[in-house]
């Protein structure tokens, strides 16, 4: 996969880098199959292009959030060989808890107190599934939305929350499937392996052309998982309870 980064300043280009997957290489400029350019409009404006058409459009932070975001969901969509499942992701006794979900459904929050409850760190964007079914570190430091703010994020690395990350691929164990709902307990109901397929579904990328490849992969990823489903209230007392359920768990 080639993608070519432009922008109007070292500065700027040095924060779109950091936006690239920790295995990036640089190559040879040329033709990619994609190609982000970010430019200043005037003092306070930036521009973002994808391939020669704009995007977006505003102050630099914001416009790189989105280039960010734009960024990943190519690769996910492209990646030839891994699935790809929006999803927050951690790993305990071995095993990975998969956490899917939408943006602002409180997944990194949940992450993030999973890590500070003794589990390591895989992912707060992506659960990477290889042909295998077994999931791969997608690090990136954990973007936390500012309280009272739902629109801007800041990243943590994984050490400021007393935590570790994780490197070797490995089996899901746990599979849960929350959002946040203020005072709600945690009280979940169990999927089947067919019901949690299907719960992983809308969160999985691609999934358009390589359908059924993608569906073999989700089925051998969670075909003997545990998988949870139900509102959660606070983060901390969730995570306490979810490694209570997690299999093994003395």
């Amino acid at each position: 996969m080639q993608i070519t980064l432009e922008a109007s300043d070292a500065h700027t280009l040095e924060q779109m880098l950091k936006s690239l997957p920790s295995t990036w290489r640089a190559g040879e400029a040329g033709a990619g199959n994609a190609h982000f350019r970010l430019t200043t409009i005037d003092a306070v404006s930036y521009g973002l292009d994808r391939d020669g058409i704009a995007v977006a459009s505003g102050p630099r932070d914001a416009t790189l959030e989105t280039f960010d975001r734009l960024l990943r969901r190519h690769i996910a969509a492209s990646a030839p060989e891994h699935v790809f499942v929006h999803a927050g992701t951690v790993a305990h006794q071995g095993r990975a808890i998969v956490m899917p979900g939408l943006s602002f459904s409180g997944k990194t929050t949940l992450v993030a107190a999973l890590v500070r409850a003794g589990a390591s760190y895989y992912s707060d964007e992506y659960a990477v599934l290889d042909a295998s079914g077994l999931l791969h570190p997608y690090p990136k430091p954990l973007s936390i939305r500012l309280e009272g703010d739902q629109g801007r994020q800041t990243d943590h690395d994984v050490s400021r929350l007393g935590g570790v990350a994780g490197v070797d691929p490995i089996p899901i164990g746990l599979v849960v499937s929350t959002h946040y709902h203020p005072g709600a307990e945690w009280r979940p109901t169990e999927l089947s392996p067919s019901e949690t397929v299907l719960e992983l579904v809308p969160h999985t990328f691609p999934i358009g052309d390589r359908l059924a490849a993608s569906l073999e992969v989700l089925g051998r990823a969670v075909g003997s998982v545990i998988t949870l489903k139900g509102e959660r209230g606070d983060a901390d007392e969730t995570a306490a309870l979810i490694l209570e359920r997690f299999p093994g768990h003395p």
